[in-house]
């Protein structure tokens, strides 16, 4: 008998453990247990399934818009004539290396179906949601049950899946989009963790950049990452893996910027411009967390710019200050996925920071677009995430914390209640378009309009569409491609 034992039956404890209590009870409160946590999820996936069949009732194969710049690309491949500079030649401000290398992997394997390109983009959303909930389980506070977890990622989620980001979710190009923020944040958590994984976030900083230019904004804050970490919770023996961090990703970021900005050519219209930068910007980082209809569907509702222009900018000044305000609060305490969180931030802000220095020739307006509305989402989310850890250790903010996330999605339920009856116009409009592609020979030039290509660029490119039997000519017989 042990010495633990003898105690416990000296004092006139029972020498043999005593049966469970409610056996029945304990097994029905778990299975009410997994019943609440299962129905959690369920209610978290909302989001998700909302955007997914958004999606699949929206979107048709057929080019559109900057996608038809691809045309020639895809010629060049079935000719054999395609080189490393066509790969590599810059769009607009961008070197979008990766969104070649997937059109021409859909033109070889799904004949340019652009429905791949479509889902690849919500993949990548998906698998972005998947990451940030994953930071968002580790940081709940370890009493709180599995469903409370669940429902409260409700705000950020229904940001991340926003229906007011239409354009993106239907557009083929959103693959590129998705896959440079899911990247980027890829990268920088490989970066933040205990052990870092440096030369798989180098590896993964070099594919985000061959997205979108912004995209380059990985590198300084992985840079500035161990610095950060140096906060959250501060860490003075960290010291020399600051500089040596600092050496490696500073030689890196020089290898890479040779290169990418080897015969880089900057646009004239990205530096000039009437309007202001600042009320650009802040409008552009607002519009996420606008409630205006007309500005959720894009122009599809009727509304007054006038009126929608100086209430986003409010919208994204709130958000800039949320941002700061949850790293000042925080800046002596914090877990340490604050330096992670912070650099998210770090990344939506000035995303859109360069945003509206690249569009400034297009005016204030224009910077209410969907299409713009997936980088101001990353700095929504974050300051969502930011809040939201500032408010563990700082009780005035809890306040702050819930009526920003009740807003974030109380506005984006507005959205999916104004996008989605929309949806089903935007398929038909886009399945009219896919008929006038299929028949440009007869096809008038007020059909053929397009707001970047002239019609007679249509006619060219559809007819080598048709030629190679990509896209909307997938399914053409032999005589109609062979005409």
């Amino acid at each position: 008998m042990s010495f633990s034992t003898w105690e416990r039956t000296a004092r006139g404890a029972p020498r043999f453990p005593a049966l469970p209590a409610g056996r029945s009870g304990g097994a029905r409160g778990g299975a009410l247990t997994l019943l609440t946590t299962v129905s959690a999820a369920l209610v978290a996936c909302l989001p998700a399934l909302g955007a997914a069949l958004y999606v699949a009732r929206s979107t048709v194969d057929v080019p559109y818009y900057d996608q038809w710049r691809f045309v020639p690309l895809l010629q060049k491949l079935a000719d054999g004539t395609l080189g490393w500079s066509d790969l590599t030649a810059q769009h607009d401000g961008h070197r979008v290396i990766l969104a070649r290398l997937v059109t021409l992997a859909s033109a070889r394997f799904a004949g340019w179906n652009n429905l791949v390109e479509v889902w690849a983009g919500f993949a990548c959303l998906a698998a972005t949601a998947g990451l940030l909930l994953r930071c968002h389980w580790r940081t709940a506070p370890p009493d709180r049950p599995p469903a409370w977890r669940l429902l409260s990622a409700l705000p950020f989620l229904s940001a991340l899946f926003s229906l007011r980001q239409w354009e993106n979710l239907l557009a083929p190009w959103a693959a590129t989009a998705y896959a440079g923020v899911l990247l980027v944040l890829a990268a920088l958590w490989l970066e933040s963790r205990e052990r870092p994984r440096t030369a798989a976030a180098m590896a993964t900083a070099v594919v985000a950049s061959l997205t979108f230019t912004n995209c380059l904004l990985v590198w300084p804050l992985a840079m500035a990452l161990p610095f950060l970490e140096r906060w959250w919770p501060r860490d003075r023996a960290a010291a020399p893996r600051i500089w040596r961090s600092l050496a490696v990703w500073t030689a890196g970021l020089a290898i890479f910027c040779a290169a990418y900005f080897r015969g880089y050519q900057l646009a004239s219209q990205q530096l000039s411009g009437r309007t202001s930068y600042l009320m650009r910007f802040l409008v552009a980082l607002g519009t996420p967390l606008s409630y205006t209809p007309g500005v959720i569907a894009g122009g599809a509702l009727p509304f007054d710019p006038a009126a929608a222009v100086p209430t986003a900018a409010l919208l994204g000044l709130a958000v800039l200050l949320s941002i700061g305000l949850s790293i000042l609060a925080m800046r002596r305490t914090g877990s340490g996925d604050v330096p992670l969180l912070v650099a998210f931030a770090g990344f939506g802000v000035g995303s859109v920071l360069l945003l509206a220095l690249g569009r400034s020739n297009l005016g204030v307006g224009q910077a209410l677009s969907s299409r713009y509305t997936t980088w101001a989402t990353v700095a929504v989310v974050a300051a969502l995430f930011l809040l939201r850890a500032a408010a563990a250790s700082r009780r005035w903010l809890r306040p702050l914390h819930a009526a920003a996330a009740i807003g974030v999605l109380a506005t984006n339920l507005v959205a999916f209640r104004v996008e989605f009856p929309i949806g089903a116009y935007r398929g038909a409009g886009l399945a009219r378009w896919a008929e006038v592609v299929r028949h440009y020979r007869t096809a008038t030039d007020a059909e053929l309009a397009n707001p970047h290509y002239s019609p007679e660029a249509i006619r060219e490119w559809s007819r080598i569409l048709e030629r190679l039997r990509l896209s909307a000519f997938r399914h053409a017989g032999p005589e109609t491609a062979d005409r």
